[in-house]
């Protein structure tokens, strides 16, 4: 690392990209971006619920309705689910390793090039990991963990400060729904 710091390398981690990694990547990109998509589940699941207590209705319709704006009020994140569960499929038991350094001026990604700061869209930390969207689809995954020197805050501070943006914190959320094992086959 001292090599590293004399070439402008102020962070570097190797991001290992576990089970756990992907459904939080998932997870960040879908709060983030897709926040019309959640509050237009939350709505009709509550406009649902609420028909299902409507005397107009039968009791079949209103069971219906009922189990309809549930299943949508607490299942509001399940796209971004199956998307992960997707790659988690595709990529089978291989786990991907990425290594970052952060220079003054920009992220060096090994065997992918670099990102200027400036071109950070978004920023997002949940307990674990930062994630730095260049754009929807694409982020740098942080394994606060794996980092050199091992300073979550003061990466943050000086992410915000080289970027001009702020981290969001995403929460726990419902980590049981988000950190399920696969089942053994």
């Amino acid at each position: 690392m001292d090599e590293q710091r004399e070439r402008g390398v102020r962070y570097e981690t190797e991001t290992v990209f576990t089970e756990e990694a992907v459904r939080g990547l998932f997870r960040a990109q879908f709060l983030l971006f897709e926040k019309l998509r959640i509050w237009s589940r939350v709505a009709m699941g509550a406009v649902l619920t609420a028909f299902g207590f409507s005397p107009v209705f039968g009791t079949p319709q209103r069971v219906l309705c009922i189990a309809l704006g549930v299943w949508l009020l607490l299942g509001w994140n399940t796209v971004a689910k199956a998307r992960a569960d997707a790659v988690l499929k595709q990529r089978g038991d291989a786990e991907g390793h990425v290594i970052y350094r952060f220079a003054e001026e920009e992220i060096q990604i090994e065997d992918s090039g670099s990102w200027r700061y400036e071109e950070l869209l978004r920023l997002a930390k949940d307990a674990q990991r930062f994630y730095l969207f260049r754009n929807p689809q694409t982020a740098v995954v942080v394994d606060m963990g794996a980092l050199q020197p091992a300073d979550a805050a003061g990466f943050a501070a000086w992410i915000e400060r080289k970027s001009g943006k702020k981290f969001r914190a995403l929460g726990a959320g419902f980590p049981l729904f988000w950190n399920r094992k696969k089942k053994a086959s």
